[in-house]
């Protein structure tokens, strides 16, 4: 089984406080605040990286889509992943 991921939003958010309320973030969000649009700074969303862990220890491929379309910011939603936690493939 194969189960598609989206990045931005679902998975992965901008780098807000831990005590920030979903309301403040989806704020800062469409504010386009400083740490919104710095994408190598990406934290993951709750437990997404034990949820996808377990997805994947079921035995499902994980792939993930980015909303980005260029290049660079693709690398850096990359790297994010990388230092998420997120598991590569098996």
């Amino acid at each position: 089984m194969k189960i598609l991921v989206f990045l931005h939003g679902t998975t992965i958010m901008h780098s807000a406080p831990e005590d920030t309320s979903r309301e403040e973030r989806v704020k800062q969000s469409k504010n386009r605040e400083p740490t919104v649009t710095d994408y190598a700074k990406y934290v993951p969303i709750g437990n997404a990286t034990k949820k996808l862990e377990a997805w994947r220890d079921q035995g499902a491929e994980i792939i993930y889509l980015s909303s980005h379309k260029n290049s660079v910011d693709v690398a850096k939603d990359m790297i994010v992943l990388e230092n998420g936690s997120f598991q590569k493939e098996k």
